[in-house]
């Protein structure tokens, strides 16, 4: 789950680096929608490279503590020795697999406003309940978190995390930052963003100008 959006922040971690790499779209889907994925979509989307089932844990514990030469492929031999793979996957578990067209057709443009209309336009529950899950997040969080994985797809790690360093520095003097904060942390409301709307937002001057300076789009 990443959920910074919901709080006016920004997806960071290296966030920036992983989520535009993952299959298809879903990355974006889960920055902008703030919503928690189940172990099996981890391991779909290889966000995991192992998955044990908890009534598997301690067997696992067990093994490894009484192995004999703990070298590191003896420790992932162990480890795979009780890990679903992904071909034994039970697809009724994936909770986006069977959206992903969706997701990879209309998380496929570089500004909230199209991937939003694009969605309505498709107009399927999901599509529907995914454009209430992006609106819940402050807009300018929401902007700036796409348009830094649009940057950090083509960036290397160290860059991504610069690039993140930078928007840092940024973002807790936002006013949407401290109102996200507030309002979901300590006083349990809805938060009041800085831009009613997605399409309040000026991409150049509140995104570009604020938050990258004079770089390139």
């Amino acid at each position: 789950m990443m959920p910074e959006t919901r709080f006016g922040h920004f997806c960071d971690v290296g966030a920036n680096f992983y989520l535009p790499r993952l299959k298809g779209n879903i990355g974006k889907y889960i920055a902008l929608t703030a919503q928690m994925i189940h172990a099996e979509d981890a391991l779909h989307f290889g966000l995991a490279s192992h998955f044990v089932p908890a009534d598997r844990l301690d067997y696992v514990e067990d093994c490894l503590i009484n192995l004999d030469r703990p070298s590191v492929e003896n420790i992932r031999a162990a480890i795979d020795r009780f890990s679903i793979k992904l071909d034994d996957v039970n697809t009724n578990k994936l909770m986006h697999d069977k959206n992903q067209s969706i997701i990879n057709s209309c998380f496929r443009f570089n500004t909230v406003a199209e991937i939003l209309e694009a969605l309505q336009n498709e107009g399927s529950k999901f599509s529907l309940d995914t454009v209430d899950q992006i609106c819940q997040g402050s807009p300018i969080s929401t902007a700036l978190t796409l348009e830094q994985m649009r940057k950090g797809s083509k960036m290397t790690y160290s860059e991504c995390l610069q690039m993140e360093h930078k928007s840092w520095k940024i973002t807790p003097y936002e006013p949407d930052f401290n109102e996200g904060v507030v309002a979901t942390m300590i006083e349990k409301r809805k938060p009041q963003w800085s831009r009613k709307s997605h399409l309040d937002v000026d991409f150049e001057k509140d995104i570009v100008a604020k938050f990258f300076g004079n770089e390139t789009k």
